[in-house]
């Protein structure tokens, strides 16, 4: 991401959102943005607890997550690495509600991993697609 200096601190942009383009009178079906790495400082690697959005989500729209991590600040970062939902693969996501946390649970392939990334994927409304969810921020909560 871009670094923006102020007063001295570094302020790193992770992400930035664009409005995805009107196709037809309507949004595209989904969109998958992932994020780039993130240190968590723990050199024995830390525990990931859960996943928290704010945004807007009209309905019948979708946000899911997904999760991969790595001891390795390079990855690798593959689509195969990226896992979510009770079943902790890469097939699953995890779609917490607006504003509530959803634990992450995924621990034996998670946790004890220093750096991490996630992707969220942005679900317009079936079958009109003319409504599309917002994500302003995405908290990933973890502990030492």
């Amino acid at each position: 991401g871009d670094s923006v200096y102020v007063l001295g601190a570094k302020l790193v942009i992770t992400y930035s959102w664009v409005k995805p383009p009107v196709v037809v009178g309507a949004y595209r079906q989904f969109g998958v943005l992932t994020s780039s790495t993130f240190d968590t400082g723990q050199t024995s690697g830390a525990a990931y607890n859960s996943i928290f959005w704010t945004g807007v989500k009209p309905a019948g729209t979708k946000v899911k997550f997904q999760i991969a991590t790595s001891n390795n600040q390079a990855g690798p970062w593959n689509a195969s690495d990226f896992i979510g939902g009770s079943a902790c693969d890469s097939n699953s996501w995890w779609e917490p509600n607006f504003d509530a946390a959803v634990e992450i649970k995924c621990y034996s392939q998670l946790n004890n991993k220093r750096y991490f990334r996630y992707k969220v994927r942005l679900e317009s409304n079936s079958p009109t697609y003319d409504q599309t969810p917002q994500v302003d921020d995405v908290v990933i909560n973890f502990s030492p």
